[in-house]
């Protein structure tokens, strides 16, 4: 059913980052062989973790509260093993235009792709749809490539019979999200101080080398900082470019690496710094006026979901 959440969110692209910002948790046996159960948003809100299947179907009731036109997607991956799964579509019709846009809407990763530009190469199949109301079987050759997402046209799709799908009693209690325990900054500050001290011990142990931050060269970060995280939120690109000129003076050199997670695991920033080629070097600066930069910043929704920018950055002289 529709769970509008506009108190909250202000656009259906910040309730997706919400949703996606909930820790994915496969649900499996003791064996280890997954379990194909569709949990309640309550139990799935109390754990404050779930499967793919609980995240779209909140993502879905979001996407309705705003108004959308929106479906929980059933299908498979295209993979070696045709590995089942779940999305969220939506159909919007924009002016001018006869035929409406159908987007896919990753509910762990954050990710949304455009029917037509890709999906047949990271999608396997598609069985059925199904929203508030509505349940829809494919009719269709079920490869991506190859199939339309018109749901009135009954030769492509099977509408299930209103009798039957109204037997289904969706959850009609509300809802209440619970506001995170910690607000933005202090879990920006306590992340960012934790990474500091994650390079700072890094580089005494293994280079036995000295770290200073520049307090000023950090402050700049932040606006690009914002910047990456509204892309994201608004689903375009920014002028997410460095004003190196303001940060670096003539005859400096400055690298910076930025980094994305959906949670404020600090271990789990150190290792995408020590993965990348750019942050490795960035950690392994050595030379004259060297000096560190680290901002982060973080966003808390509802529930304590967590997202985090991360950038570090370093300024060195440049030999002659």
């Amino acid at each position: 059913m529709p769970y509008r959440a506009e108190h909250w969110f202000s656009s259906p692209f910040e309730a997706f980052r919400f949703v996606s910002s909930i820790p994915f948790e496969r649900l499996v046996t003791i064996g280890g062989k997954p379990i194909a159960a569709w949990n309640t948003v309550h139990t799935f809100l109390a754990k404050g973790s779930g499967d793919i299947q609980d995240h779209c179907t909140l993502l879905c009731s979001l996407f309705l509260g705003f108004g959308l036109e929106a479906y929980v997607a059933v299908g498979t991956l295209k993979d070696n093993s045709m590995s089942s799964h779940v999305w969220v579509i939506t159909r919007v019709r924009r002016r001018g235009e006869a035929k409406k846009s159908v987007y896919f809407w990753e509910s762990t990763n954050g990710l949304r792709t455009e029917a037509g530009k890709g999906v047949e190469e990271v999608y396997g199949t598609i069985t059925c749809v199904f929203s508030k109301k509505e349940f829809y079987a494919n009719l269709q050759e079920s490869e991506m490539a190859k199939v339309l997402y018109e749901f009135e046209d009954e030769t492509k799709w099977k509408k299930m019979s209103e009798n039957i799908t109204k037997i289904v009693r969706s959850w009609n209690f509300p809802v209440k999200l619970l506001m995170g325990e910690k607000d933005s900054e202090t879990v920006a500050e306590e992340f960012e101080s934790a990474v500091r001290k994650q390079v700072i011990d890094y580089r005494l142990t293994a280079m036995n080398a000295t770290t200073i931050f520049d307090e000023e060269l950090s402050s700049l970060l932040l606006p690009f900082l914002e910047n990456y995280e509204w892309e994201r939120v608004a689903n375009k690109e920014g002028e997410t470019k460095l004003a190196i000129n303001r940060i670096v003076t003539l005859g400096y050199s400055f690298l910076a690496f930025p980094i994305y997670l959906p949670n404020a695991d600090t271990d789990a920033v150190f290792t995408k710094i020590m993965q990348n080629k750019t942050g490795r070097s960035i950690l392994e600066t050595k030379g004259d006026s060297v000096r560190f930069a680290l901002r982060t910043k973080a966003t808390v929704y509802p529930e304590n979901a967590i997202d985090t920018w991360t950038m570090i950055a370093v300024k060195y002289l440049s030999l002659p």
